[in-house]
């Protein structure tokens, strides 16, 4: 059970696309920073969502892939706000990343190879999958790519910090390995400011 009284806001996802026997939505996504915050919903819905920390939605966007029979939304899987945008990853027969501006003008679609698990954007876009770290700059030219199945990504000052299995790895801006640390559990999830955090 969860206390609600200290709840700033919340907000029920509606299925938009499917209609019953089929009616959850999961949210498969969400990032914070500053006053925006991002979320991603799974295939039910298929959609990107940009609130206001306060719970105003500034805009909804359905990712969506052509098929044989139709189209169908696609699973957003991971969901990143940076300075003054976000990056999501989908996928469904392909996977895709795509930069926003907070305005919702499309500043890069990418093709990119493996499940996007983690996504981190600022003035860089880092692209962690199931089998490499992938970073771009904004216009979508690949910077560089490195073998490794990422579970989390973070970029700060131009530098990008990667959790692989046990080991946390950070990055320069051209791919040079700064350190890298490793323990005895899994390194799941990891947040950056002046410290690292896992």
């Amino acid at each position: 059970d969860v206390n609600t009284k200290n709840v700033a806001w919340k907000r029920k996802m509606i299925v938009t696309f499917y209609r019953d026997p089929f009616s959850d939505v999961a949210v498969t996504a969400v990032d914070a920073r500053g006053s925006m915050i991002a979320v991603g919903t799974n295939f039910m819905d298929g959609k990107g969502y940009l609130f206001t920390k306060t719970g105003k939605l500034l805009w909804e966007h359905q990712f969506a892939t052509i098929a044989s029979l139709g189209w169908r939304p696609e699973d957003v899987t991971a969901v990143s706000v940076g300075n003054n945008c976000i990056a999501v990853g989908t996928e469904f027969t392909c996977e895709f990343v795509y930069v926003y501006s907070f305005e919702r003008k499309r500043i890069l679609q990418k093709r990119v190879k493996g499940t996007v698990k983690a996504i981190a954007v600022d003035d860089i876009l880092a692209v962690g999958t199931d089998n490499a770290l992938q970073v771009f700059d904004l216009r979508g030219k690949e910077k560089f790519s490195i073998p490794v199945k990422v579970t989390d990504v973070e970029v700060a000052d131009g530098k990008i910090v990667v959790s692989s299995k046990n080991e946390i790895i950070a990055i320069d801006g051209d791919g040079k390995e700064l350190w890298r640390e490793s323990f005895d559990h899994e390194v799941r999830q990891i947040f950056c400011n002046d410290y690292v955090y896992a």
